[in-house]
């Protein structure tokens, strides 16, 4: 079975000429590939492979990242049309202080302006911290998989999001963003809403925790990583009822991106699965083995899954 991962589905964007997103043309191209070489799997399949069922060597499912409301949109849609499950991966944060995570402020930043621009903006702030880069390549390069990034924008999101502390982190993205963009005005373009969230329940698909606050938990101690899987499943099951199974996915994904920890307080939570990212197929190894690493593609790995967005350089 292959499980395959998505961000960003959506139409051009206007105003975010630089965001790294799947045209949503691309995707039913793609489900179409899927549907030609192999088959998209339905939720009872799903459930049963959960149950024990063995799991098929042809079959794919559907996994989308960061509680996007382009998975309202544009995603739903096709998987209703094509009796296909999704599982929709939600960091809560934003639905309890109605403002934009960071990893999306950087999204934004960089969507809108580029890895160039940003880069440059970025510097002059750096000037009066002192930033842990000294060791931490190999960690940071580790957790972006196969995505496609010129090397400013790369160098964006690693300083960002590896290399600051989470205060410095906010620190700077608090310069940035009140320098540059409307961040109000964002939130409701980016999210799903709790409505929408629904929506996505009600109609078969399976809705997890993608954190609180979507923030690398092998940085995080115990007390801090309890936190973030505890309030997720608590705001989740706030906002849809308590379902089962509980799941989750690993923000950032890979290996180095959690620990023995993370995957410990999944099992005291309840949950039955998480997502990683590694280029392989998911066996039943893995479901008895590790069921809180488990392996997904990035959809760039395979036909018409390439992002588009303006250039950088």
């Amino acid at each position: 079975m292959k499980a395959v991962m998505y961000h960003y589905v959506r139409p051009a964007p206007v105003d975010l000429p630089y965001l790294r997103y799947l045209h949503v043309d691309d995707f039913r191209r793609q489900l179409d590939h899927f549907e030609a070489t192999d088959r998209l799997i339905g939720r009872d399949e799903f459930l049963a492979i959960l149950d024990g069922a063995p799991v098929p060597p042809d079959g794919i499912v559907l996994t989308f990242d960061d509680g996007l409301r382009d998975h309202h949109d544009h995603v739903l849609p096709e998987l209703i049309r094509r009796n296909a499950v999704g599982l929709f991966y939600v960091p809560t944060g934003p639905h309890v202080t109605s403002t934009l995570l960071g990893v999306h402020r950087i999204h934004a930043l960089l969507g809108r302006f580029g890895g160039v621009r940003m880069m440059a903006e970025l510097e002059p702030h750096l000037a009066d911290m002192s930033l842990e880069f000294e060791g931490r390549e190999s960690f940071a390069t580790g957790t972006y998989g196969n995505q496609e990034n010129d090397q400013a924008t790369l160098t964006f999101k690693r300083t960002l999001n590896f290399f600051a502390g989470s205060e410095q982190q906010a620190a700077l993205l608090d310069r940035l963003m009140a320098e540059l963009l409307d961040e109000a005005s964002l939130v409701e373009s980016f999210y799903a809403s709790r409505d929408q969230l629904r929506a996505l329940r009600d109609a078969g698909m399976l809705v997890g925790s993608h954190t609180v606050t979507h923030p690398v938990m092998s940085k995080l101690d115990r007390a801090a990583q309890e936190m973030e899987l505890r309030s997720s499943f608590e705001t989740l099951d706030g906002i849809l009822g308590r379902s089962e199974p509980r799941h989750y996915c690993h923000p950032y994904g890979g290996d180095v991106s959690f620990n023995r920890t993370t995957e410990e307080l999944l099992a005291e939570a309840g949950a039955r699965f998480a997502w990683s990212v590694e280029s392989r197929d998911v066996e039943e190894s893995d479901l008895r083995e590790r069921p809180f690493a488990l392996p997904r593609y990035d959809c760039n790995e395979f036909p018409h899954g390439a992002a588009r967005g303006r250039s950088a350089t």
